[in-house]
C-alpha cells in the first residue's frame, strides 16, 4: 500500500498569522485533513477556531473550493 501524501487542493489559499506577521499559504490534504505549507516543504494542521498545529500560528481566511467541517477539534474536507 502507497503511504499518504500531502497534495496540494488547487485554487485553495489560507493566510497564517504568526507574531503579527501574515503570509498566504498554499491549502493541502493529508487523508481528509487540511494542512497549510508554513515554509516550503513544512505543513501544519489546521486546527478548529484558527488553531495550528504550530502554537505561534494561527490562521484566517480559508478559502478553498469546497465546505470544509471540524471533527474533534480538526479541520477536514467532507
Amino acid at each position: 500500500m502507497a503511504a499518504d501524501k500531502f497534495n496540494v487542493v488547487d485554487d485553495a489559499t489560507v493566510v497564517l498569522r504568526e507574531k503579527g506577521i501574515y503570509k498566504q499559504a498554499s491549502v493541502f490534504t493529508l487523508g481528509n485533513r487540511l494542512f497549510a505549507e508554513y515554509r516550503k516543504g513544512q505543513y501544519i494542521a489546521l486546527i478548529s477556531n484558527a488553531g495550528t498545529s504550530a502554537p505561534n500560528v494561527s490562521w484566517s481566511d480559508l478559502d478553498t473550493p469546497f465546505n470544509t467541517a471540524t471533527r474533534d477539534g480538526r479541520v477536514v474536507k467532507p
